[in-house]
């Protein structure tokens, strides 16, 4: 079934891109963005909104958010 083909490869796709670290965060025209490094991307960083970030970097957000609030 050819659906079922497009969903593997979202899987596969987002399963690429694992989020190591939130280091942190801006707001670009009203939008929190984050500054994520990736899982096997070395020191390489990237600007993301929370929705591009995966079921990984909520964690990830969930303890750089905690860790921001503790300072």
């Amino acid at each position: 079934d050819r659906n079922d083909a497009d969903s593997d490869e979202e899987s596969d796709e987002e399963e690429k891109y694992i989020v190591e670290a939130v280091l942190d965060e801006k707001k670009v025209k009203g939008i929190t963005k984050y500054l994520v490094r990736w899982e096997g991307w070395g020191d390489a960083t990237t600007w993301e909104p929370e929705a591009n970030l995966g079921t990984v970097g909520e964690l990830r957000l969930a303890e750089y958010l905690e860790q921001k609030a503790s300072k």
